[in-house]
């Protein structure tokens, strides 16, 4: 079941759809995916005692599955200035 969260999405509606979206045009993909798997984490606690704890994943991977086969894979965070090294 999906979170209902009162300030926003974090990185998966509020960035990644200007990542995707290029992507799958470069893939001439029109196609919705069949198959989507996302999970995140609060993995950065710099605030704790200082603020309430955040609602919003600050480190996010997801995988969509296309029905023609081919698939995206995403990583992202919102806590470092160097982001996800691969």
């Amino acid at each position: 079941m999906a979170q209902i969260l009162d300030y926003g999405s974090g990185i998966i509606g509020d960035l990644w759809p200007h990542r995707l979206h290029p992507l799958m045009i470069a893939m001439n993909n029109d196609q919705f995916p069949s198959r989507v798997v996302c999970l995140g984490a609060n993995i950065m606690h710099s605030d704790k005692g200082v603020a309430a704890e955040r609602e919003v994943a600050d480190a996010t991977q997801m995988i969509a599955e296309f029905p023609d086969g081919s698939s995206i894979y995403m990583v992202g965070a919102t806590v470092n200035d160097d982001g996800h090294r691969m």
